[in-house]
């Protein structure tokens, strides 16, 4: 987060991340959410705050149920749509 929210200047990029709620178990904060989701979501917000548009630029999936191939087979479709379009 820290690279996001001082680099100088920041690259143009388009950002695709997808994480799952079985990714692992650690919860910090103990506030319900994964580590890895939560931290995540983080980087979205600091892509966002420099500029970069939810959506568009940058997408963040969360899938429930999983982190094992067919997780992976759920959102490769979305993941080309934003790559290819």
């Amino acid at each position: 987060l820290t690279m996001v929210r001082e680099a100088t200047p920041l690259p143009r990029l388009r950002v695709w991340l997808e994480t799952a709620d079985g990714d692992e178990t650690s919860d910090r904060d103990g506030n319900g959410i994964i580590d890895s989701i939560q931290d995540t979501a983080d980087l979205v917000d600091a892509l966002v705050a420099r500029g970069y548009s939810r959506g568009k630029d940058v997408v963040h999936v969360t899938v429930v149920g999983g982190h094992n191939q067919e997780t992976w087979g759920r959102v490769l479709p979305a993941f080309l749509e934003f790559a290819f379009r």
